[in-house]
């Protein structure tokens, strides 16, 4: 069944990409034309909310901002910190426990601050607003018009199916 899906997607491509080929010239501008427009709306309203989630985050860097810097820190300085705590170990044996739940206890707040307000918007902001642009910017400003594009977006696709169909 995803065979035969992989190569309805592939010959609707194929028909739309080679549309740039066998078209003529003014029917193929009618028909891009209109779909340049719409694209360019989708990637207008999905730009949109971008003012609003910058505008959110630096009203409110106490809930937002200043957590994701310490989880950032974290994140990269983590080997070294375990470095120092295992350093620290050979002369204090009772100071790394406490130093690691101190920093877990610190590290638990500053994730439950991020979840509350910032993972939410940032759910919001990579998962589906920056692919929508992303591809709508690429199917409005293709150069062979959006029909051809969007024949080469659905053979991707396919081909991204069936190398997952092929390697489960």
């Amino acid at each position: 069944m995803i065979e035969k899906n992989i190569i309805i997607m592939q010959a609707v491509s194929a028909i739309l990409m080679g549309s740039d080929y066998f078209m003529p010239e003014p029917l193929r501008k009618s028909i891009n034309e209109p779909l340049r427009e719409y694209f360019l709306g989708v990637k207008e309203r999905s730009l949109k909310p971008f003012p609003d989630y910058w505008k959110f985050f630096w009203e409110n860097k106490k809930k937002t901002i200043y957590p994701l810097i310490f989880v950032f820190i974290t994140a990269v300085f983590f080997k070294y910190i375990q470095e120092l705590i295992y350093g620290i170990f050979s002369y204090f044996p009772w100071l790394p426990p406490v130093l690691i739940l101190f920093w877990l206890a610190a590290f638990s707040i500053s994730v439950a601050l991020m979840s509350n307000y910032v993972i939410n918007q940032l759910i919001v902001l990579i998962f589906l607003a920056a692919p929508i642009t992303g591809v709508s910017f690429f199917l409005e400003k293709s150069g062979k018009g959006p029909m051809a594009a969007i024949g080469f977006v659905v053979l991707m696709i396919s081909f991204f199916i069936r190398y997952n169909h092929a390697h489960p």
